[in-house]
């Protein structure tokens, strides 16, 4: 860490460097953490990147040339998971709620002691709850802020309280991953908007560089069809959707096998892995679908998928998965909404599917599963596609050239704000 502010204080001379504070408390496993740690993978000379996060989780490893990392057990990722034990033991789930709502009054005052020791020149805002605290340290310390919003809003009431946060006079800047992302800002914020992908390493995610591992690890023949599902398991991600079209599938294709890597997610207080598996055995697919679990490395196998399924419920903003399976020339079949189809063009990298249409998903794979042609085809586009548009060292510079603008407007904010304490 000590030689790491040290390159930091070389590479930006006389002048001390931009010093960036990330919150980002999406560590297990999420897209947003690992998009933040592609991002600061990436040396960006005259920065100086601090990073407050809950706990390590899976990112902190990733993390590379970052200057000090803070953890805030309190800095809980959503309001129905809070860091105490106490509600479980109870068998009083809800309580989750108002504890993590006490959890998060108090990661906002270590927050702000944070950043008036420190003295950034910028917040950055990674994840939803990320948002509301880091606005409220700005304001505190008369520090510009900039969201990177990741999500798209549903529901009303959380949709107009992201609008009227953004509009907020500490909130400099608003990075959207997506145009889709975007939308719940343009009525209020527009001019703050700068849409920026997400973006993955593709000298890393590359067949030449990945090992494939699924096939023998999971005795699965060199023949078998191999349909990929990679994402927390949660009924918004429409696991459901894609094992009844499976289903479907597996009766004209009796060598298909459908993979599912992850976990539960995060913010439920039941086993969505043990109710999808109960589906699978009810519709006479239970040896045919294969729950690995969660892996941090997810290229060993989705290097061995004919096709990577999204079949997401509700629509989100990007889907890194998404960009992970085309850097690999893995062709995607993604639910017709959102972000995703943004990044794939419907016929080219993959095929589109309307939300819920069982039949629609199970003929999409059908077409993938008969043209081995098809796929490579699909699958080269793709790689072409993330390379030209999703590698990680422009964005980055997009990005962070977004946050040296921000920390331009540090001096007129704090000459409106009351001054801080330290």
């Amino acid at each position: 860490m000590a030689r790491s502010r040290q390159r930091v204080r070389q590479i930006s001379g006389d002048h001390r460097a931009t010093r960036v504070l990330f919150l980002n408390s999406c560590v297990n496993g999420g897209g947003a953490g690992r998009s933040l740690a592609a991002l600061l993978s990436v040396p960006q000379e005259g920065m100086e990147s601090w990073v407050v996060m809950p706990e390590p989780g899976v990112v902190a490893a990733h993390l590379r040339g970052v200057a000090h990392i803070e953890y805030v057990p309190e800095f809980v990722e959503r309001l129905g998971r809070s860091p105490y034990a106490w509600p479980d033991r109870l068998r009083m789930q809800w309580l989750h709620g108002p504890a993590s709502a006490y959890a998060l009054a108090l990661a906002t005052r270590k927050i702000i002691a944070l950043a008036r020791r420190i003295k950034p020149d910028v917040i950055h805002c990674n994840h939803m709850l990320a948002k509301p605290i880091g606005t409220m340290v700005g304001a505190a310390v008369g520090i510009p802020v900039v969201f990177h919003s990741r999500a798209v809003h549903q529901i009303p009431i959380d949709g107009a309280f992201y609008s009227w946060l953004g509009a907020r006079k500490a909130v400099s800047r608003i990075i959207c991953n997506s145009a889709a992302s975007a939308e719940v800002y343009r009525r209020r914020s527009a001019e703050k908007i700068t849409i920026i992908p997400n973006s993955i390493d593709v000298s890393v995610f590359s067949r030449r560089q990945t090992a494939p591992r699924l096939r023998l690890e999971c005795g699965l023949a060199a023949d078998d069809f191999v349909v990929g599902f990679v994402g927390r398991l949660h009924p918004k991600k429409g696991l459901d959707w894609l094992l009844r079209s499976f289903a479907s599938l597996c009766r004209g294709h009796r060598n298909s096998v459908l993979v599912v890597l992850g976990d539960n997610d995060g913010g439920l207080h039941y086993d969505a892995g043990k109710g999808s598996r109960d589906l699978a055995a009810a519709l006479g697919i239970g040896e045919r679908v294969i729950f690995t679990g969660f892996r941090d490395d997810v290229r060993p196998y989705m290097a061995d998928f004919d096709v990577l399924a999204f079949p997401s419920r509700l629509p989100e903003s990007f889907g890194r998965v998404i960009l992970e399976a085309m850097a690999l020339e893995v062709p995607v079949v993604v639910a017709a909404h959102g972000g995703a189809i943004e990044v794939v063009e419907d016929g080219r990298q993959g095929l589109w599917v309307e939300v819920e249409d069982e039949p629609g998903l199970a003929d999409a794979l059908e077409q993938l599963a008969k043209d081995a042609e098809l796929r490579r085809r699909m699958g080269r586009a793709g790689r072409e596609r993330v390379a030209a548009l999703y590698d990680v060292a422009p964005v980055a510079r997009r990005v962070f050239g977004v946050l040296a603008n921000a920390a331009r407007d540090c001096g007129p904010l704090r000459r409106s704000l009351p001054a801080s304490e330290g």
